[in-house]
């Protein structure tokens, strides 16, 4: 669901505006906790999408458990390029790099994962 939101979203700056200020009022409620027939779909797909890589860096970072790498990038990738193609200005780009919503590591694990792919996908 986060790519095709990706793609319908396309950072377009009036769907990306009304989403970070639907976001925006998600957040001041309970967010998942508490359901609002008002509240954006968007904004539980990327509470969902922000929770499943949390889960998926927790995952990683302690050693992988017994899944291959390839386990990791489904999750991580379909976060990253749903909040990128929620970013309409660069504004929101800094915005977002400069708050907590990024789970640490995230960037350096995700590319740590495509450098741990590339010689398979090579070869």
């Amino acid at each position: 669901l986060t790519n095709l939101a990706s793609v319908l979203y396309r950072n377009s700056s009036i769907l990306c505006d009304q989403f970070w200020c639907d976001w925006e009022n998600f957040c001041q409620g309970d967010g998942m906790a508490e359901a609002d027939s008002s509240d954006d779909p968007m904004c539980y797909l990327l509470d969902a999408s922000h929770n499943l890589a949390v889960s998926t860096l927790v995952d990683l970072n302690k050693g992988g458990s017994e899944n291959p790498i390839i386990h990791f990038l489904k999750p991580l990738s379909s976060f990253l390029h749903f909040i990128a193609s929620m970013c309409a200005n660069s504004a929101t780009v800094h915005s977002i790099l400069d708050s907590e919503f990024l789970p640490d590591g995230l960037i350096a694990n995700s590319m740590s994962v495509c450098a741990a792919l590339a010689p398979l996908i090579s070869s």
